[in-house]
C-alpha cells in the first residue's frame, strides 16, 4: 500500500525499498509526514525487531529515501510523539500510526487491539482540526 506494488511476500524480508513510495510523493507535494510506531525504540530507528516492535509492520523504515536522509529518518517516531503532536496541534499533513505486536491483534487479544485503537482514535476524532480537515483510514488483516 505504501509503494503501489508488492515488494516482497517474505515475512522476513531484510532488504530496502528504492522504488517510488508514499514518502516520495509526500516530499514532492511539499507535505509533512510522520510514522508513529508503538514500541519503536527511538526516533529515527531503522533497525530490526525489538519486541514487541516489529519492523515488517513499519514500511517507511525500509525506504532508502527515508533511511538515507537524516531529516526524513527523524520522521520515524515512537507512538508517544503522536499523543504530544495531537495535543499541541502539530500533527503533520500525513500520519501513519502503527501498533506493536501487543496491540495488532496478532499476539494480543482482539479486545486489547480494540482498546488500543479506541485510545488512539478517540482523541483524534475529538480534535477540532481533525474534524475540519482530517481523513482516517484504518487497515487490518
Amino acid at each position: 500500500m505504501t509503494t503501489g506494488q508488492t515488494i516482497s511476500t517474505d515475512n522476513h524480508y531484510g532488504g530496502v525499498v528504492q522504488d517510488e513510495n508514499l514518502v516520495s510523493q509526500l516530499i514532492a507535494a511539499n507535505k509533512t509526514w510522520k510514522a508513529y510506531g508503538e514500541s519503536l525504540p527511538r526516533a529515527g530507528y531503522v533497525g530490526g525487531n525489538r519486541d514487541p516492535y516489529v519492523k515488517k509492520h513499519f514500511p517507511m523504515a525500509y525506504f532508502t529515501n527515508v533511511r538515507d536522509d537524516d531529516k526524513q529518518r527523524m520522521n520515524l517516531v515512537p507512538y508517544d510523539q503522536f499523543v504530544q503532536d495531537l495535543k499541541s496541534g502539530t500533527l503533520p499533513d500525513f500520519s501513519m500510526v502503527i501498533p506493536d505486536q501487543d496491540y495488532d491483534a496478532h499476539d494480543g487479544t482482539l479486545q486489547e487491539a480494540d482498546n488500543w485503537l479506541r485510545q488512539c482514535v478517540g482523541p483524534l476524532l475529538d480534535d477540532p482540526g481533525f474534524q475540519q480537515n482530517g481523513v482516517l483510514i484504518i487497515t487490518l488483516d
